[in-house]
């Protein structure tokens, strides 16, 4: 099972370190094409597994986030511009080689 400690030790520092071409970096700014004002912040226990933080999230966007629809079975449905709301968390957001 991959959790945090896992992602940040094996994905995210190494691709943040500074470079020749730039200084460190968040992960989430290799990702994004320009900044984004987060809705919401997340502040969870790193060593849960990736999947089940990723399902807490979309039940977090099925529930509180306006805009939701149902599909022709009843089933709640998340919008464009749902799918497109920015959560700050920690992990991706800090440039985890600046922290102390």
């Amino acid at each position: 099972t991959i959790n945090l400690y896992s992602m940040n030790d094996w994905v995210i520092r190494p691709a943040t370190e500074k470079t020749d071409d730039r200084e460190d970096c968040a992960f989430a700014e290799l990702l994004a094409e320009a900044e984004q004002e987060p809705k919401w912040f997340i502040s969870h226990w790193w060593g849960e597994a990736i999947e089940a933080f990723k399902e807490c999230v979309k039940v977090h966007l099925q529930h509180r986030v306006a805009g939701r629809r149902v599909d022709n079975q009843g089933v709640e449905e998340l919008t464009p511009e749902d799918k497109r709301v920015v959560f700050w968390i920690c992990a991706y957001a800090n440039r985890q080689h600046s922290l102390q």
